[in-house]
């Protein structure tokens, strides 16, 4: 359990998604995130995205 990574875990049916601090480390900077490598569509068309942090 990681309470900055698997909030929406329950909304989207699956384990926890990525966070949005991991993609910029992978990616580099932010201005190279893409809302749809962040942002999940759940349960009710809510959408998702996992902050991070530290």
């Amino acid at each position: 359990c990681d309470p900055k990574a698997d909030s929406t875990r329950l909304i989207l049916y699956a384990k926890a998604q990525d966070t949005v601090m991991d993609k910029v480390r992978e990616l580099g900077t932010v201005e190279d995130l893409e809302l749809e490598d962040v942002c999940k569509r759940g349960y009710g068309d809510v959408m998702c995205v996992e902050s991070g942090g530290p």
